[in-house]
């Protein structure tokens, strides 16, 4: 054996069976840079003619174009309480590696497809090259019905597609308009894609940050408590109880370390009848919510004075986590806040508050349970004693007339106004009944007596002596 056959005797490499090719998740036939692009008949209202379909090819991003110095902007948002300064500063990168989505969202940005049946679509980071034909009709057509207000049957890598564009193209959807497109979203496809709390709440936090947009509480108060149940960042959420219906619900949820919800009782759980478990679920909710509303409004500029006495925290990231974002949009936020959170105090008062007010609530619905409550503050012990006494003296008046005997009833007084002529139709009914009573001889006696005139006395005049002196 030569020399030569012994080195290759220990060649390891030689004995490993070679690697087939890896495969990119998210291969497509043509290149990245390169989309297919449907052509569009502007005479049939945009009808989908794929077979008629030219290639644009898209250049990559040149270092030349990229900017020199970032651009940085510092503003103290007035419509928010809890955030001190809030810093934006555009990225500059030596790369821009979605700078071709951007390029071609603007491409895309008006085209329409005719109706077309739904096709699954999954990608983690959704782009049009990751897409079939027949993914790219569908998307086209679901974006134009939810331009229109319709939300038809998703998936949720289209929802991330779509928002991509509003988030990468902020030339042709003014923020005020995005952010509104995309509570929207949100708000009707939340049930249907649980997922989506967990990215549209930063990426909502952050699209108002960056563009100066106060809380959108109008589209997201009904629903953002339960949203940022696990978000780090609440405070941007946060605001007066009276701002909005729902309020004080999402400072509830914020504040406080007992959850309600999902108390025993909380959904009619007291009650054998299924039909009255609704009932009771909501009037525990609506006493809930009103005593809670009415303490943390009067609570509140107490509660945010001592926020501000104490040390802030700062929030340093990336805009837009876990989202496709270009250098055009791509940039830093800065974000001084004050941590209402952070004061025990105020959490321990809060939380035995609500304890304080469920066990209130159970005493109305003749539930013998009560919960353990620590640390309520008097001031709060007194005004919810307060809230809950006109409460307590009118449902103790229903229950002792629930319970009165069956009797008593008839001792009420007629709940119907009075009227003359049921008073009229009274008086003939017993003057029938009195002519089958009473004798012939006895009744034109008393006819008589009727239509008589009574006599009336003479005055005379009478005469008051002066008293002697």
């Amino acid at each position: 054996m030569s020399n030569r056959d012994k080195d290759d005797f220990w060649d390891i490499s030689k004995l490993i069976p070679k690697k087939r090719g890896t495969l990119s998740p998210f291969m497509t036939k043509d290149p990245v840079t390169e989309v297919t692009i449907p052509v569009s008949d502007s005479t049939n209202g945009g009808a989908d003619k794929s077979c008629e379909s030219e290639s644009l090819r898209i250049p990559t991003r040149g270092a030349g174009e990229i900017a020199d110095a970032p651009d940085v902007k510092t503003y103290t948002p007035e419509w928010a309480s809890l955030i001190k300064r809030v810093s934006v500063k555009r990225i500059v990168d030596k790369y821009d590696f979605f700078g071709n989505f951007r390029k071609t969202a603007e491409i895309f940005f008006d085209y329409k497809t005719s109706r077309c049946d739904f096709v699954p679509f999954y990608s983690y980071r959704p782009q049009y090259s990751h897409m079939s034909a027949e993914q790219r009709n569908y998307y086209f057509y679901w974006r134009e019905e939810l331009r229109r207000s319709k939300y038809i049957r998703t998936d949720y890598s289209y929802i991330y597609l779509f928002v991509f564009e509003v988030l990468n193209l902020p030339d042709k959807i003014p923020p005020e308009e995005g952010i509104r497109t995309i509570c929207n979203v949100w708000r009707e496809y939340r049930k249907d894609f649980p997922r989506l709390d967990t990215y549209f709440v930063p990426w909502v936090n952050d699209y108002c940050l960056v563009y100066g947009l106060p809380c959108p509480s109008d589209l997201i108060g009904d629903f953002i408590a339960d949203a940022i149940k696990f978000y780090y960042f609440k405070e941007f959420f946060i605001c007066r109880p009276d701002s909005f219906e729902g309020a004080s619900a999402r400072l509830l949820s914020y504040l406080s370390d007992y959850d309600w919800t999902k108390g025993k009782y909380a959904h009619g759980e007291s009650e054998q009848d299924e039909s009255k478990r609704k009932e009771v679920a909501d009037r525990f909710r609506a006493l809930m919510e009103g005593a809670m509303h009415e303490l943390l409004l009067r609570a509140w500029d107490t509660m945010i004075c001592q926020c501000k006495e104490g040390k802030t925290r700062t929030i340093k990231r990336v805009a837009f986590p876990d989202s496709l974002c270009t250098h055009a949009v791509k940039c830093d936020l800065e974000i001084e806040y004050y941590m209402l959170s952070d004061n025990l105090e105020l959490r321990k008062a809060i939380t035995s508050a609500v304890k304080y007010t469920e066990n209130k609530i159970r005493a109305l619905l003749g539930i013998k349970s009560r919960l353990a409550v620590k640390d309520l503050p008097d001031s709060y012990k007194a005004y919810l004693d307060r809230y809950f006494e006109a409460l307590f003296k009118r449902e103790k008046v229903i229950r002792e007339r629930e319970n009165a005997p069956a009797y008593l009833k008839f001792y009420d007084a007629p709940s119907e106004a009075m009227s003359f002529s049921g008073a009229d139709e009274i008086e003939r009914a017993s003057w029938s009944t009195t002519i089958r009573l009473v004798d012939t001889e006895d009744m034109e006696l008393i006819r008589a007596e009727r239509t008589s005139e009574p006599e009336i006395e003479p005055m005379t005049e009478t005469t008051i002596e002066k008293p002697e002196d």
